[in-house]
């Protein structure tokens, strides 16, 4: 079973791993992008997490 923190902790890993084997170019439009990306990500494990915990 998943924790909550474990998940967002699981998440930030995997993504800092995407973010430095990515070009300098990507970074950039990734970063822009960062916020809505990991607020979107951020529910959608929760609806996951919620559906795991039931």
């Amino acid at each position: 079973m998943f924790y909550e923190s474990q998940v967002i902790l699981l998440y930030g890993y995997i993504s800092s791993i995407y973010y430095c084997t990515t070009s300098t170019a990507e970074k950039q439009r990734l970063y822009t992008r960062r916020q809505a990306v990991l607020c979107i990500s951020y529910k959608k494990w929760y609806n996951i997490y919620n559906i795991l915990v039931q």
